[in-house]
């Protein structure tokens, strides 16, 4: 639309605001007019990390870097311990188990002048024991109740060597061998047991010591407790035997 149509078009106005009114006209009528093209120009704002920030970044990553290596020594640690305690306990519990069955089988042999069973205190001191006793062991794979043989075992608690371990040591001979060709005498040794506490039961109470003074007899249970390990690793293993032998049967009561 032109200018000088738009300006015949509009109504003669007289005022001093003339001029003013044809402004006001011309926005409400031609808003084409006015050049809304122009955009603003847009801020693009680049920053990059500050020094306070990177070493917070840092600090974190090296925290959390300490976390790990912390879990992953705990865990290696915790493998060393169990390995050292396999190590140790594997010996323990052979000792133990030949220890049970020695004492499960002991017997009182016939026309023997001392006590059958003996237990007291070693001499060396240092957590040891002195036991002396019979045990009847089969001599052949066949169930034969008549083929067994008597043995004298001992075991004893062996002091600290150059090395400072120590171990728990078995020898037994056999009791009145005819068999010439026979084994007489053996012994057995297991390493990393440094103590032994040996208790017994006579029916009544539990004690550590046996066969001094007038009890001549066996037993009726045994408790066996091993110390195994070294200054840095150290259980207990326990087990408890009954001694069959050490059980009197009454006769039975006559009759009336």
């Amino acid at each position: 639309m032109d200018l000088r149509q738009l300006h015949g078009s509009l109504p003669s106005i007289e005022t001093s605001d003339h001029n003013e009114r044809i402004a006001v006209f011309l926005i409400n009528h031609c808003p084409l007019s006015i050049n809304h093209s122009r955009k603003a120009p847009m801020i693009h704002s680049r920053r990059g990390l500050t020094l306070i920030e990177l070493l917070a970044a840092m600090g974190i990553a090296v925290l959390l870097a300490a976390v790990v290596f912390a879990i992953y020594g705990g865990a290696l640690r915790t493998l060393d311990s169990q390995s050292r305690w396999r190590a140790a306990a594997y010996p323990a519990a052979a000792a133990l188990d030949a220890l049970t069955l020695d004492l499960s089988s002991a017997v009182a042999p016939w026309g023997i002048t001392n006590p059958p069973f003996v237990l007291a205190p070693s001499p060396e001191g240092a957590g040891g024991i002195r036991l002396h006793f019979f045990a009847a062991m089969p001599v052949s794979a066949v169930r034969d109740v008549g083929a067994y043989a008597i043995r004298e075992m001992n075991y004893s608690l062996s002091p600290s060597n150059a090395v400072g371990t120590n171990g728990l040591i078995r020898a037994w001979r056999t009791f009145r061998t005819s068999d010439p060709d026979g084994v007489a005498s053996n012994g057995d040794v297991w390493g990393n047991v440094c103590a032994i506490r040996l208790e017994v039961y006579d029916g009544k109470n539990w004690t550590n010591t046996w066969g001094v003074g007038t009890n001549a007899s066996l037993p009726q249970a045994a408790r066996v407790i091993l110390t195994v390990g070294d200054e840095s690793v150290s259980r207990r293993i326990a087990s408890e035997v009954l001694i069959p032998a050490g059980h009197r049967i009454a006769a039975p009561k006559s009759r009336k």
